[in-house]
């Protein structure tokens, strides 16, 4: 699976170069950005209340290479990781044969994790707030399980759209807030929103350094 997920993200990379007109830039280096938040807002009739999520990415700037192009524009291309906590299923338990209720246990939780290929327009710098928007398309992993032992799980595409703002800090890092919508294409989790702390170092490019 590891294999068809890279292989799939080397697909989608050339396709969007190919596109676009835009190749890594040779004297550029990489963005690098972590964060950590929380899931909410999940879709699906048994799990719910979402939990703690964690992501990471690297991506590199493009340039133009085509007559008309982007030109400048502030595009990068990469990676993406996240492992995404989508809540527990609570169920009551009741007496066998009187019927009373004995209380609520959890009966089940589901996570959700994978990487995905990762498109970032930004960051548009004003007055020491820098805005980066980006899209992703991967593969999420969904996985049930009780008190650790996992007990059935899914495979499944789908794709993010996402914005964060940051203040710059130290030269070449931000840290600030990011948000981002996630679709899924499974009957299991269908959707759900990320919000989370987001810090970032920013790559360079020859001549802004």
């Amino acid at each position: 699976m590891k294999r068809l997920v890279a292989r799939a993200a080397a697909t989608i990379a050339l396709g969007v170069c190919a596109v676009s007109g835009l190749t890594p830039a040779a004297t550029a280096s990489p963005t690098f950005a972590i964060e950590a938040g929380g899931a909410t807002f999940v879709s699906g009739a048994d799990f719910d209340g979402g939990g703690p999520a964690l992501g990471a990415a690297l991506v590199w700037p493009l340039e133009a290479r085509t007559p008309g192009g982007l030109g400048g524009a502030p595009i990068a291309v990469g990676l993406s990781i996240y492992a995404h906590d989508m809540g527990s299923r609570v169920v009551t338990v009741t007496d066998p044969g009187s019927g009373a209720s004995l209380g609520q246990i959890e009966d089940g939780h589901r996570d959700v994790f994978g990487a995905a290929w990762r498109l970032e327009a930004g960051p548009w710098a004003r007055a020491g707030w820098q805005l980066v928007t980006d899209a992703g398309w991967g593969y999420y992993r969904i996985e049930d399980d009780v008190r650790g032992k996992v007990f059935q799980g899914l495979s499944s595409t789908g794709f993010s759209l996402g914005a964060s703002i940051g203040r710059a800090l130290v030269p070449g890092t931000t840290l600030g807030l990011a948000a981002r919508y996630h679709r899924l294409f499974n009957d299991a989790t269908g959707r759900y929103i990320t919000a989370a702390v987001e810090w970032r170092w920013l790559g360079t490019r020859e001549g802004s350094r």
